[in-house]
């Protein structure tokens, strides 16, 4: 063959070699130009397969990302996904390529996937919220999102999502606030538990005292004991709710045994006002 090539319109000649050997991307990619007869180099156009090459590195650089991360296009299609995105939705990629929401969530979440992307897309302003995934076991993920939109290399809309799972953050975020209201709650039982025991001393005191004063004078009657007695009683009881306080304020640190039925009794005695005028508690214990 013989063309003219170069800025100034020289003549060369070379050769050609054609076979029917498909080069990969990659070869396509390393072997991208041919040798001039004249020892000079002509460079071939980098279009036929770049399209190809692109996507291929994309995808390698992405299955490397430990976060799941998709690319959709205008129509809410996966066209990209990474290998941690499969194994959050639990499909294989082949499953999943092309598809929408639509095809794998339940339809109140594809309509939120759906209805959030399609901001995206028309504002082209980044988006950051939390939202429910449910995987192919049934499985309910909370999952941080951050979606954005880009032009790709044919200048057509793409919008990219990361996904971050935040399921076990959430589930020990909640077990701290539980955690900070056992210890909010201990430590107000510590305080009315104070509060209450030094005056419960007097009274009990106090009652012990004048019972013994009037029984040697002589002066203890039957109802007067009695008062008495349902004094005495009342004390104890209200000890024994102090007790009970205390030991909320002292968590044991070990695992241990205990009875229940005295725990549900007390339980009862403290929400019996409460539920007296709204229910009936029928206790039975096995």
């Amino acid at each position: 063959f013989e063309a003219h090539l170069g800025s100034e319109g020289q003549r060369h000649h070379f050769r050609l070699k054609a076979s029917g050997a498909r080069l990969t991307d990659e070869e396509w990619w390393e072997d991208r130009s041919f040798a001039l007869a004249d020892g000079q180099r002509l460079h071939r156009s980098r279009r036929r397969g770049g399209d190809q090459s692109i996507v291929a590195l994309a995808q390698r650089v992405l299955d490397e990302v430990p976060d799941p991360v998709f690319v959709k296009d205008r129509a809410h299609r996966w066209i990209l996904i990474n290998d941690a995105f499969c194994e959050l939705m639990g499909h294989p990629r082949e499953a999943l390529a092309g598809k929408s929401d639509f095809d794998f969530f339940p339809a109140e979440e594809a309509r939120v996937f759906r209805e959030r992307d399609e901001v995206v897309f028309t504002t082209r302003v980044t988006d950051e919220n939390v939202e429910y995934l449910t995987d192919a076991q049934g499985i309910r993920h909370t999952i941080s999102t951050k979606k954005t939109v880009f032009k790709d290399h044919h200048g057509e809309d793409v919008l990219v999502g990361v996904i971050r799972d935040v399921t076990r953050i959430q589930q020990m975020k909640a077990r701290l606030e539980v955690a900070e209201r056992l210890a909010s709650m201990g430590r107000l039982a510590a305080g009315v538990a104070h509060e209450i025991n030094n005056p419960l001393a007097y009274i009990k005191t106090n009652l012990d005292l004048i019972t013994a004063d009037l029984a040697e004078l002589g002066a203890l009657s039957g109802d007067m004991r009695a008062a008495l007695d349902d004094a005495q009683a009342g004390v104890h009881q209200i000890a024994s709710v102090v007790a009970q306080l205390q030991d909320i304020a002292r968590p044991s640190q070990q695992a241990e045994s205990f009875e229940l039925e005295p725990v549900i009794d007390w339980v009862l005695r403290i929400t019996h006002n409460q539920t007296r005028h709204v229910c009936a508690v029928d206790k039975r214990m096995g």
